[in-house]
């Protein structure tokens, strides 16, 4: 059988004389196969093992060439190997909570991360089907969450369990002693033993300061602990979430989350895939926002409102900071100036709707604006084509036919989004 070369090698041999010389007293033998390999690495010529396997042929003793010749082949794979290598990211709460990956739950002291922390976990242990605003399913495994507290906040803890409602069964501490304080280089053993026994949906390390003796400005220091946590989230493909402070808000400025408020080295942002920001937007007003400050996993899901009380955490609406509520406040001014527009513009008669998005953005209205104003209740008709007109038109309700006005609205928000 004719032995195929790769391409590469064929065109080296017409222009390696030495190469090809070697090549041609070749005999079959390993000595001869060394001599080539040899002669290719001191011409620093990269072949990939499969390369080097279909020179030399499938009998030959490649590795123990290799190792001989101390040859290093081109060693590479490719996206369709990475696809194969790595499965795609599951979730517990779909664009909140990934397995295999390390998520930060950052706020400033007294915010309630801790509880928030717990609150998750009740969701895991007592079935809920629901995350927080019962529009996401949730999908656990065991019902088994481990809890590293690393605050020395046991009593707490355990009065917390009591009032959420908290099978205790389900929380597991990874040590005998539940007094412990858990540490991540003396503990981290143990808690690799608690992952493999107990396969818990969730591991809980509260706080992130607490559980290293480091400097969190220290970038290298940093980056051995995250990297610690990022490999255990990825062996165990399990959902890790660590509790961690943000910096002080500059004076003068509200106590928002965003990535430049975590508190210590960018190591700890970079190495989390997904970071929660717990935030009072209002300080006068008890309820907190939760939002999702960076994502690599998913789309950004919408903030939850929620306010601690002493019977629990109640879930609510996401608190809007003043500067939406000023945006907001901007938008109703505008829609109400293009409402105006409109009834002034249309109260000689209906109108084509090109006409009026023309005459509109002429005065200064943008088009979204007007289509927003036009959906107040009582402002505008909407008027589908006729045999007189081959357009849609717009018109004020007073001129709208009364005998066929409904079904001429119902076919226009069945064709013509306003």
């Amino acid at each position: 059988m004719t032995q195929v070369l790769p391409e590469r090698f064929n065109k080296l041999l017409q222009k390696d004389q030495n190469l090809d010389a070697l090549w041609q007293s070749r005999n079959g033998n390993q000595e001869d196969d060394e001599k080539i390999l040899s002669h290719l690495h001191t011409t620093n010529r990269v072949f990939t093992h499969s390369d080097l396997r279909a020179i030399l042929g499938p009998e030959a003793h490649l590795e123990q060439i290799l190792a001989k010749t101390l040859y290093k082949p081109l060693e590479y794979s490719t996206g369709e190997d990475l696809d194969q290598a790595i499965e795609s990211t599951s979730f517990i709460a779909e664009g909140w909570l990934p397995r295999g990956h390390v998520t930060a739950l950052v706020s400033s002291p007294g915010l309630g991360k801790s509880y928030l922390a717990l609150g998750v976990v009740k969701i895991i242990t007592t079935s809920q089907e629901k995350w927080f605003d019962e529009k996401i399913s949730v999908k656990v495994n065991s019902k088994v969450v481990i809890w590293c507290e690393a605050e020395g906040f046991q009593a707490g803890l355990k009065d917390r369990i009591k009032q959420l409602g908290i099978p205790p069964e389900s929380i597991i501490l990874p040590f005998n002693d539940p007094l412990v304080d858990f540490k991540l280089e003396q503990h981290l053993e143990n808690l690799k033993r608690a992952i493999a026994y107990h396969k818990p949906d969730l591991v809980v390390i509260d706080s992130l300061r607490g559980s290293h003796g480091r400097e969190e400005n220290d970038s290298k220091a940093m980056q051995s602990v995250m990297s610690r946590l990022v490999s255990l989230a990825k062996e165990f493909d399990v959902a890790v979430l660590v509790t961690h402070h943000t910096n002080k808000p500059a004076p003068g400025q509200p106590d928002l989350v965003d990535l430049h408020r975590v508190r210590g080295s960018t190591a700890i942002t970079a190495n989390c895939r997904m970071i929660w920001g717990m935030e009072r937007p209002d300080p006068r007003d008890e309820t907190v926002r939760l939002k999702v400050v960076k994502s690599n996993l998913a789309p950004f899901p919408d903030p939850h409102g929620l306010i601690i009380t002493d019977e629990g955490i109640e879930w609510t609406e996401a608190p809007a900071t003043l500067e939406e509520r000023n945006l907001e406040r901007v938008r109703e001014t505008k829609e109400d100036t293009a409402a105006g527009w409109l009834r002034d513009f249309l109260k000689a008669g209906p109108k084509p709707s090109k006409e009026v998005q023309s005459e509109g953005e002429e005065a200064g209205h943008r088009w979204a604006t007007l289509r927003r104003a036009a959906k107040r209740p009582g402002l505008i008709t909407k008027l589908a084509p006729d045999k007189k007109h081959n357009f849609w038109r717009w018109a004020l309700d007073a001129h709208s036919p009364p005998s066929n006005r409904d079904e001429q609205v119902n076919n226009y928000e069945q064709v013509e989004h306003v």
